[in-house]
């Protein structure tokens, strides 16, 4: 059983490594690493587990991402309660702060979301997850936020996504 590895590069160029880094730290050839970034090759289970230990992750974050289950709550007004489970790709990276204020931040393929939970005065325990745009009162759409996206709003982030928050003080 061959497999596909479709997030080799990402997790390469996490660790700051090029192909060649790579290929000498697993033993694998530059066109192999190439060939799998590319999916045009699959890897032998035995090659993946090589990449993998060279990047310090588990074989199956090199292979997909799971779905992650979460459901959603919130208030539409004074005496109206909404919620709905979202099932999304995606797995958390990063968070801060604890229980009932937890803001965790989630990898997704093309970028990130943030689901944030806390309590609300009168119905208690509350979860939204970011981006969201309300078309429509009950319809809720949830997009991807890019990495400076996510450091403008949550400058907590900014080391685990890469970009460090930018400010002009003059």
């Amino acid at each position: 059983m061959e497999l596909r590895l479709p997030r080799l590069r990402e997790w390469r160029e996490k660790r700051g490594m090029s192909q060649e880094a790579l290929s000498e730290k697993a033993d694998v050839s530059r066109d192999s690493i190439s060939s799998y970034e590319r999916d045009v090759r699959e890897a032998h289970p035995g090659t993946a587990k090589k990449l993998a230990r060279a990047l310090e992750v588990d074989v199956k974050s090199l292979v997909d991402m799971e779905k992650t289950e979460l459901v959603v709550r919130w208030a539409i007004s004074d005496t109206n309660l909404m919620s709905e489970k979202l099932r999304f790709t995606g797995e958390v990276v990063d968070h801060y702060g604890e229980d009932m204020d937890l803001v965790e931040l989630y990898e997704c393929p093309g970028g990130y979301r943030v689901a944030v939970n806390y309590e609300h005065p009168d119905f208690g325990q509350m979860t939204r997850l970011e981006p969201n745009y309300t078309r429509f009162p009950g319809e809720t759409e949830y997009g991807i936020y890019t990495a400076e996206e996510v450091v403008e709003k949550y400058p907590q982030f900014g080391e685990t996504v890469g970009v460090m928050r930018v400010r002009d003080i003059d």
